[in-house]
Order: C-alpha cells, then sequence, then structure tokens
C-alpha cells in the first residue's frame, strides 16, 4: 500500500451520503383520505384541550400535500397560455384603436350634417364593439384547433401564432397610414371568423337608423 495514500485517523468512519428529498405524486383519493382523517384527529385533539403540536404538525403535513398536489403544466399548456397574453394584449390595443376611429368618424359625419342635412347618420362600425376577452378566446383556439389538434404539431401552433401576432403588430402600426391596418385587420377578421364567432366577439350593436340600402353599407361577410 502507498504510504503517502490518504489515512482516516484510527476511529473515523467515512460519513454517509445522504438520500436527497424526492417529491412522490399523491393519489388524489389517498391525499383525500390522509387529509381528511389529519383535520379529524386535529379537531379531536383541539378539543379535548390537549398540547396543539399534534395540530400543528398535521396542519403542516396538510399544507405539504396541497402543495404537491399542485398540476405541473405540459408545454403545449404553457406555450398556449403564452400566446394567449401576447394575443389579448395586442387585441386590446386594437379595441382601444376601432372605438377612437368610431368616434372620430362620427364627430366628421355629424360636422358635415351640419352643412349638409340630408347626409345619413354615421352608422356604427360593429367592430368598434368587439370584446378583447371574447376575440382572444375565440383567435388561439381556432388557431389551435387548425394546427395541433390536426396534426399534434406544436411547431405548426407556435408558427403560427407568431404570424398572426407579427401581422396585428404591423396592422397597429400602419393603423390609419397608406398601408391601412385597420382595412386589413377587419378583412381578416370578417374572412376568417365564421358568423357564430362573430356574433360571439362582438357586443349588441345599437341599431341605428339610416336610410343606406343594405347593399351600400360594406360588410364583408
Amino acid at each position: 500500500m502507498d504510504d503517502h495514500a490518504f489515512k482516516l485517523p484510527r476511529g473515523a468512519t467515512v460519513p454517509r451520503k445522504l438520500a436527497q428529498p424526492r417529491t412522490k405524486n399523491i393519489p388524489v383519493s389517498l391525499r383525500k383520505s390522509i387529509t381528511e382523517d389529519l383535520k379529524a384527529q386535529a379537531a379531536a385533539v383541539e378539543a379535548s384541550g390537549v398540547d396543539t403540536a399534534f395540530a400543528d404538525a398535521a396542519e403542516a403535513i396538510h399544507a405539504a400535500i396541497e402543495e404537491n398536489a399542485q398540476p405541473i403544466q405540459s408545454t403545449e399548456e404553457l406555450s398556449r397560455k403564452k400566446y394567449r397574453q401576447e394575443l389579448f394584449t395586442v387585441i386590446t390595443n386594437i379595441a382601444d384603436l376601432l372605438r377612437q376611429k368610431e368616434h372620430d368618424t362620427k364627430v366628421m359625419t355629424e360636422e358635415k350634417q351640419k352643412q349638409d342635412p340630408h347626409i345619413d347618420p354615421y352608422v356604427k362600425d360593429p367592430l368598434s364593439h368587439i370584446d378583447p376577452n371574447k376575440l382572444t378566446h375565440a383567435w388561439e383556439t381556432k388557431v389551435w384547433e387548425d394546427t395541433y389538434e390536426d396534426s399534434w404539431d406544436l411547431g405548426r401552433y407556435i408558427e403560427h401564432m407568431e404570424q398572426d401576432l407579427a401581422d396585428l403588430d404591423i396592422w397597429v402600426t400602419h393603423w390609419d397610414s397608406e398601408l391601412d391596418g385597420y382595412e386589413m385587420f377587419r378583412e381578416h377578421f370578417y374572412r376568417h371568423f365564421g358568423q357564430a364567432l362573430r356574433e360571439l366577439c362582438i357586443d349588441q350593436v345599437p341599431k341605428v337608423e339610416s336610410n343606406l340600402a343594405p347593399e351600400d353599407i360594406i360588410m364583408l361577410g
């Protein structure tokens, strides 16, 4: 044996490596049974006036079990959550622009009516009544069904959502420019969403009396 090799002092032992704690999935039925039993025992101890150490321990175990029971989100769930949040932000911005556009157009029409009473009153734009929450849900769900549920390819879903968000950003940036972001958003909405979804995403619009014939009111359907 090499004289220079490391030697433990006489009587010393090599320390054991402590096992690392592991998180285990506890079945729902077992977790429920344990927590109900702990609650019952803790209540009995408290009612008897005995030391509350047991009750405190039971509460700690119950809290640990509940914490362990929190569901772990999958990659798909996390991706959908991310894109819903981003989509909601930009659609909320567009909803504000739509309301402002309606207000400005209405004011301009009323000014023209003062000069010419024969001009028809302004007809409300249904898009100005879009509900950002409902449209976000409908939009993201449609993309999910058309991509992932069709081919089980998360990459297709992500690519589609990235493209839609890029388009929406462009439309917002060029809302009132020559590119007419408003018109591009309007065309996309009426072309890609069926009537049922459109009605779901748009709050009820008050009817306005007008002398315009139906064909004079441009609505992409």
